[in-house]
This record gives C-alpha cells, structure tokens and sequence, in this order.
C-alpha cells in the first residue's frame, strides 16, 4: 500500500460506526511504526468526505487543509483517518472511492441495541440530551425527526435517533456496493473487547504492514453521566465554545464558569448506576431483527450473538 505521488495522502479509512471502538482502534493503529494516523483527538476524525459535515471538523473541507494532516507520514505504508462520520453519511462510500479507488476500509460494528444506548450515554454527557431516560429517548425518535430546532444542524440530528442510526444494513451496503470486498475489512466491537491485539494485528495484515507488532491496549473514550442531565443540556446550550460545536467569541464566563460547572455535574455523577434495560435490549433486539440478518448477510458472518440479550454493565465504550 505505497503512494508514488510527493505529496502523501491517505490510502485507509476506518469508517465507524460510531460508539463502536474506533477511538480504541485509531489509538491501537497509530502505534504501528508503519501506520500514520493524525495523532490527536481534535484530527483523528477530519470527516473529508462526509456529508454533511461536523462542525468541528468544517476546516478540513479544504482539500490542502485536509492533506496537511498527513504530511508527516515519511515512508509508512499505511496511511489513514477514523471519521465514524462515514459510516451514515449517504454516497460517501462512493466519494472515497471516486478519489482513492484504491483505498482500505474498515468498519467497525457492534452489537445494535448496546451501541444505541452507548449514543444515548455519549449524548447526555456531552448535554447534547435533554431527556433523562433511554426508554423516553426512544419514544420520542418519530418526533424528532422532523424538530425544526434539531432539523437546524443535519449533522447532529442522526444521533439523536438511537434506534435508526444502528440499522446497519443500508450503511453497511453502500461500501459493499461500491469497494471489492478484499478492500473491505469489517469487525465486530465485541472481538476488539475480548481479543484487542489480535483483531488489531489482523487489521495490520490487512493494511499490508507487519502483522507480529503488538499495541499496548487500553480502553478509549468511556461515556460518562452526568449528575443532572437536564442541566448538563442547559450549560452545553449556553457553552459558545463547547468543544463539538463551532467556537464563539468567548467571555469569562464562557471561558472559565460553564467548563467548570459542566466538569462538575460529570463528576458528581460517578455514583450513578444507570445500565440498559433488558427488556429494553429484548424490545429494541426484536425491532433490529431482520437488520441483523440483512448485516449478517452483508458480511458473511453469523451474528446470532447479537440477538441474545445481555444487559449493559454500568460502563461505557
């Protein structure tokens, strides 16, 4: 996997899903004396291709932009970003490809039910959610769908559709439709949790770097609780530089008060013990049904696991 041209540009792309370990696996793959990825958090996931974008990631949409994240790739063979974004932005299968026809993909699934209520966690942490349950969340996805205050942001509307943004057929589909399957690799969270270094080392021998190098493995980006949620939602609301919204001009307040005041109401939230519901996972598990078969289908692999429930412990991933 070498590029001749001067200017190094990526050759893979981990694609998502979100909540499903690609923050533990851009962490796992950047240790490969071989691999380069963007090495921190604010560009590990430039969303190039994705339509429509992320606000923090709107300065990449410039192509010489974009690039300059790889400049300091030298001669590794593997070259990549991890933008979850990808995975559920329409036509962006066909983008990359129209650009690297060449290039290596990596999807990361898991299991659907348990990934939705992860989205949920995520969402109350960040006070992007306002409402206090899971189960009301869900309940109210029809009605969301056509919120015109949620309709404003197109980028942040799928993720407050826990149950829809985890049917993973369609998304799947449109990297199967467009990519030869030997330039697909596609993993399951639940092999990264069990087995990390091996499933990374397979994804080194995909990527054509040495299979035998072994990352040290940590768990990556947990999702917290806050305290209060609705009040985690009224700080974010009134945070102009929150850190995944566009930055304001900020002042003392926005600076110093909100931060700590949101710092705050997660940690005061340590005590909470809030696990998925089981018969909620059952509910949710029945309504992905023919999903799971569909994916199951897609990617030649059983995935009778997924629908045995199993509820979440009180940790996120």
């Amino acid at each position: 996997m070498t590029d001749d041209r001067a200017r190094p540009e990526p050759n893979f792309f981990v694609a998502g899903a979100a909540r499903a370990g690609t923050t533990s696996l851009w962490q796992f793959l950047r240790q490969h004396p071989d691999v380069m990825m963007p090495a921190t958090r604010q560009t590990k996931e430039p969303s190039f291709f994705a339509e429509p974008c992320p606000t923090w990631a709107s300065k990449y949409r410039d192509r010489d932009t974009y690039l300059d994240l790889f400049k300091n790739a030298g001669t590794r063979r593997a070259i990549g970003e991890a933008s979850p974004a990808y995975m559920g932005s329409p036509g962006c299968a066909q983008r990359i490809f129209n650009t690297y026809p060449n290039a290596r993909i990596v999807i990361t699934l898991r299991q659907p039910a348990r990934r939705a209520f992860s989205l949920y966690r995520f969402m109350c942490m960040w006070g992007f959610e306002w409402l206090p349950t899971f189960e009301r969340a869900l309940e109210s996805e029809d009605a969301r769908t056509s919120d015109p205050e949620l309709l404003r942001d197109p980028f942040w509307l799928p993720a407050y559709l826990y149950f829809r943004s985890s049917l993973y057929s369609k998304q799947v589909k449109q990297y199967v439709d467009v990519f030869p399957r030997e330039q697909l690799h596609i993993l399951l969270f639940e092999d990264l949790q069990r087995r990390p270094v091996e499933t990374t080392q397979e994804i080194f021998r995909f990527l054509g770097v040495d299979p035998t190098f072994k990352p040290a493995v940590k768990r990556e980006n947990p999702s917290l609780l806050p305290a209060s949620i609705r009040i985690q939602h009224m700080l974010a609301d009134r945070w102009r530089m929150h850190p995944l919204r566009s930055a304001k001009q900020p002042g003392f307040v926005d600076r110093r008060v909100i931060p700590f005041l949101f710092s705050c109401n997660l940690a005061a939230g340590a005590w909470r013990k809030m696990s998925l519901n089981p018969e909620t996972e059952r509910n949710l598990l029945e309504r992905y049904r023919t999903d799971i078969e569909r994916t199951a289908e897609l990617i030649g692999r059983d995935l009778d696991g997924w629908l045995k429930p199993r509820a979440a412990a009180n940790r996120a991933a």
